[in-house]
């Protein structure tokens, strides 16, 4: 029988470090021998695992590599404790006690290892073998059910030993157990970093996208799936694939402007790609039409610049709903070392490898994958290639909350002869439509496929009509009702929006109702009716005008984040929103929508790793590992270090293992010894440069969008000034909380007194004939010892500035007492868990706008987004 642990002992295990590999220190132990790490794990660790271990380069990656270890064994990730680890620990403890041999450690025997990998069998016989010697031999076999595995084990009297019979059989067994136990394949043993890439700011590279010809020099494809977002936005994917790309780099903008030509994106990323593999990027973006303007520059100077106008669909918001569909070939083995790929596409111990293009791909079955939101059970669509039904498998099936990805696949024999098809998946929603979504494959150099069948064999005019909408008012699309003349039958009933096929019906009544914002909000809708009827396929077409056709109206739908709080400074969770008035520019204004939040949030921890923190780099790491075992559940987040450069680790995750890991991992700049006599050498960081960068990669990722900067804020400029760091925040919705490290140096007794010394008499004899030269060395030291005073005072008011304009709080920690910092970073944890958002509708401007909230509430005061500057559009219906 299992023995049962006292409770301080499960403390001790609970308490027990990420590397876990002083078995002694941590229990309070003494003169217990320090356990290395792949002794210790030896039972459950596979054999993958041990080579990745035994190559790496460092300490800190061998750390890292211990939390990942734990990490992908444990079964509710979002959580700081692991049961599978404390389970670990409390049967090696056992084995220890139980099956010790001699000298040797029960966990490290035969026996101890099968059970500190398997718990205790289900069933233990014990038998006494023929003696061949003097000696009592014994036999004993553990069997357990499942896995179905068992264990004989030989005692043979002259030693202490339970001897392994068929070792080799059974390790093999046992590794088999081992890499079962491995539940997260994807995440890399290793912290990767991902680079980071700035925008283009100003107007000058919107006119010289908008005015560029179109251009081919670089050949590639590209395509836009969309998965369902936060926040009024919907999760966009862009895949590009190049073909001659030169391996020596490229850089790629997409900058997507709406029916005004108002800039509503702009995204930028460099890569090394490789040709013919693809290569994915993700925005968050509000569902409207745009002109997407893809640029594509490689270092020789090639250059491709393409548009295509898109439909952003909006994606959930109620109603069941679906992602893309996506295509691609067979799925492939995640590497041993784990990637980076978006964890959608993972299945197991398979990722799914996207794909547009199946140049020289010799390919039995298509691979089809499909995320369905709200959908109850498990969906069956069905799918069609170029119209035509296909027998569909469902290969696996992955439920994430209130979604499930379907992975199927078809037979590719109809796509043999190359060229460019349509693939398509149906399903019913909740109101009795089929809704289409559709992909692409191409080979060769096929372009489109071919026109839906439908579209060219259906006649213009017939026994058929559109009854509703009956108007070109886009207002009233709510659904389309078809009807037919006397006698004739209606079989089926496509209706296609924008070229695309969109919804379908097979029974009567003949109309199909339109979701909640299908259609684009101010572009062009054209919606095509085609009817399935006993005297052949007719179509029906209405063009809809825009729902603002005003052009003059330029707004943007802004959301403005804020914090309520009493007279004691103290957060408040729950207010009378209705008690709100808002004003902007000091006029009055009526608010769209006003609610407390309780979406997602994506954080970026910005932090400063230049050696100037020196003195406190300890006590924020630490307090930083705090807020993320607060963090909720569906919460994620990732790192962006900074010094003279800047570098983002990790994608989001919502992993609080893999999160304390990397923030373990972040390490100082070294000094530059030709520095050594400068103040601010160790200060060469740049940080306006790495928060807009970070802001960039926020807009990557759905969600509220949350910074936490600690830095002691001196700056030099990079590429982009302050003012511009400033401008890029109050464009784009991300919340700023700054943490000031007041690590800046203090005037010393020797500095002050050297400020206080008098000039002597020769000296100003000197100077005044023009010989300061002699004096130069003072001087420099003096202009040191100002700019140390004047840098103190500036810095910190630009960080206040930061993170006060969008909405955030700016918190300074002094020098003299560190503590303040975890105070700090718990009241920051509070802020952001207690946000509320307003809607307004604002005009488009070059200028700020001041927007100030009140509360008729007695003792409850508002803190928001002070100024915003509004010059991207997305109008929304009033």
């Amino acid at each position: 029988m299992k023995r049962i642990w006292g409770c301080a002992l499960l403390a001790a295990v609970c308490a027990w470090p990420a590397q876990g590999q002083d078995f002694g220190k941590d229990f309070g132990l003494k003169n217990i021998k320090t356990v290395d790490f792949l002794d210790l794990v030896d039972p459950i660790i596979t054999e993958g695992e041990v080579a990745i271990y035994k190559n790496l380069p460092s300490t800190d990656a061998r750390d890292y590599f211990r939390a990942i270890f734990w990490h992908k064994r444990d079964p509710d990730p979002s959580t700081v404790s692991n049961s599978y680890k404390l389970r670990f620990y409390e049967r090696r403890s056992e084995a220890d006690i139980r099956f010790g041999e001699g000298d040797k450690p029960g966990s490290l025997t035969d026996r101890g290892r099968v059970y500190t990998l398997l718990g205790e069998p289900d069933d233990v016989v014990q038998n006494e073998l023929p003696r061949a010697s003097a000696w009592r031999a014994l036999e004993e076999v553990w069997t357990y059910g499942e896995p179905k595995l068992s264990f004989r084990f030989v005692y043979d009297g002259r030693s202490p030993v339970y001897r392994m019979e068929d070792k080799g059989k059974a390790e093999r067994a046992m590794e088999e157990v081992r890499d079962a136990q491995v539940l997260d394949r994807a995440e890399p043993y290793a912290l990767r970093s991902l680079p980071l890439t700035l925008p283009n700011l100003g107007f000058s590279k919107d006119i010289e996208n908008l005015a560029s010809d179109d251009k081919n020099e670089l050949r590639h494809r590209v395509s836009y799936a969309f998965f369902k977002g936060n926040l009024n936005r919907t999760q966009m994917m862009i895949s590009l694939t190049l073909f001659d790309a030169s391996s020596r780099g490229m850089e790629v903008n997409l900058t997507a402007y709406d029916p005004y030509d108002v800039k509503v994106l702009d995204f930028k990323k460099k890569i090394e790609p490789r040709n013919g593999v693809q290569e994915n990027f993700f925005v968050a973006i509000e569902p409207d039409q745009y002109s997407m303007v893809l640029r594509l520059r490689d270092r020789d100077g090639r250059e491709s610049i393409n548009r295509e106008l898109t439909d952003v669909p909006r994606i959930g918001g109620g109603g069941l709903s679906a992602s893309s569909l996506l295509i691609g070939d067979q799925p492939r083995r995640i590497p041993l070392q784990g990637f980076l790929e978006p964890k959608m596409f993972v299945f197991g111990r398979d990722y799914f490898p996207v794909s547009h293009d199946f140049s020289g791909a010799r390919v039995e079955r298509l691979y089809l994958m499909q995320q369905f939101y709200d959908y109850p059970g498990t969906p069956r669509p069905a799918f069609f290639v170029d119209d035509n039904p296909a027998q569909a498998r469902i290969e696996a099936v992955v439920e994430e909350g209130d979604s499930v990805r379907v992975l199927a696949s078809i037979s590719a024999a109809p796509l043999k002869d190359g060229g460019a098809h349509r693939i398509r998946s149906v399903y019913e929603d909740s109101v009795g439509n089929l809704v289409s979504s559709q992909a692409i494959w191409r080979t060769g150099g096929g372009g489109e496929p071919a026109e839906s069948e439908l579209l060219t064999a259906a006649a213009e005019t017939g026994p058929v009509r559109m009854v509703h909408p009956s108007s070109d008012d886009a207002s009233k699309l709510e659904r389309v009702v078809a009807a037919a003349d006397d006698g004739v039958v209606i079989r089926r009933m496509h209706v296609f929006l924008n070229g695309r096929l969109f919804l379908e019906r097979d029974k009567a009544p003949w109309e199909v109702y339109f979701p909640k914002d299908s259609f684009s909000v101010s572009g062009q809708n054209q919606v095509a009716m085609i009817l399935d009827t006993d005297r052949g396929l007719y179509k029906v077409e209405r063009l809809l005008k825009p729902l603002r056709v005003d052009e003059r109206i330029k707004t943007r739908v802004v959301q403005i984040f804020f914090n309520a709080f009493d007279q004691n400074l103290k957060f408040l969770s729950d207010i009378d929103l209705d008690a709100l008035s808002v004003e902007v520019d000091g006029a009055a204004y009526q608010p769209r929508e006003v609610a407390k939040l309780d979406e997602p949030i994506t954080y970026c921890f910005l932090v400063d790793t230049s050696f100037s923190m020196k003195e406190s780099f300890g006590g924020n790491i630490g307090a930083l590992r705090l807020f993320i075992q607060s963090m909720r559940p569906e919460d994620r987040g990732f790192f962006v270090a900074f010094n003279n450069n800047y570098t983002q680790f990790l994608n989001p995750t919502q992993s609080k293992a893999v999160l304390l890991a990397a923030a373990a991992s972040l390490n100082l700049e070294r000094p530059n010894p030709k520095f050594a006599d400068q103040i601010y050498a160790e200060n060469e960081t740049f940080l306006y440069d790495s928060v807009i960068a970070s802001v960039h990669s926020l807009l990557q990722y759905p969600g509220r969008k949350v910074i936490v900067v600690v830095s002691d804020g001196i700056g030099i400029e990079g590429e982009y000034q302050r003012n511009g760091m400033l401008s890029y925040a109050r464009e784009n919705d991300v919340v700023v909380y700054s943490l000031w490290v007041d690590n800046n140096p203090q005037l010393s007794d020797d500095e002050s007194q050297f400020l206080q010394k008098e000039m002597t008499k020769a000296e100003k004899v000197f100077r005044a004939i023009g010989l300061s030269r002699f004096f130069a060395k003072k001087d420099a030291r003096k202009n040191r010892i100002g700019m140390k005073v004047r840098k103190a005072s500036i810095t910190e008011g630009l960080l206040k500035m930061l993170s006060e304009e969008s909405g955030g709080f700016h918190y300074r920690v002094f020098k003299t007492d560190r503590a303040l910092i975890r105070e700090y970073v718990g009241d920051i944890e509070t802020a952001v868990q207690t946000q509320f958002v307003m809607s307004l509708n604002l005009p488009i401007a070059a200028k700020k706008q001041n927007v100030a909230i009140y509360s008729a509430q007695p003792n409850v005061s508002i803190r928001n987004k002070s100024e915003i500057m509004v010059n991207k559009s997305n109008p929304l219906v009033e």
